[in-house]
């Protein structure tokens, strides 16, 4: 995993963000991307239309109902005492479920180009059998993924935001 420690753990996320800062602005520099190969980087549904073509990427899309993933954001801006702009959260759903389809087609595109392959997953497949997951994520990836290691990392108990369980939309 290609991560740099600059955002640390915190009450939001307790074993930490797992980012590059330099993933967060792909938009700006993509130059990083090369040094990246072999590597896991997390980036943002958002900034994956930024990828340089001249590579090939294999691409692990995580599915979380909209819903908790805005939950979870309006928590955790609460919670580090930032307002998160003035947007509805009805309203901010409906952008991140555009820009979510918007990048899905991208992919679908570079994908029939031979760009990339991916690999859809959903949340909460992950936290109910985080075995069944793992192994699926072992054969996009090939024998240098530790599925037992990614099992042994999954904890539901880390959820605390108390968020319901949404159904899960194909």
């Amino acid at each position: 995993m290609l991560t740099d420690g600059q955002r640390a753990a915190d009450a939001s996320n307790e074993r930490g963000y797992f980012e590059h800062a330099s993933a967060t602005r792909l938009a700006r520099d993509a130059g990083w991307v090369g040094d990246a190969k072999g590597r896991a980087v997390k980036i943002v549904a958002q900034l994956l239309p930024h990828l340089p073509r001249q590579h090939r990427y294999r691409v692990i899309m995580m599915h979380r109902p909209l819903e908790e993933v805005v939950a979870s954001q309006t928590k955790m801006l609460a919670r580090l005492d930032k307002g998160g702009g003035r947007i509805g959260d009805d309203a901010l759903r409906k952008t991140f479920a555009r820009q979510v389809a918007q990048v899905r087609s991208l992919l679908m595109h570079l994908r029939r180009h031979g760009v990339l392959d991916v690999l859809d997953v959903r949340y909460h497949d992950a936290l109910e059998d985080p075995a069944a997951v793992a192994a699926r994520v072992r054969e996009f990836l090939g024998s240098g993924f530790d599925a037992a290691g990614a099992v042994a990392a999954v904890d539901p108990a880390l959820r605390h935001e108390g968020l319901p369980r949404t159904p899960v939309s194909a």
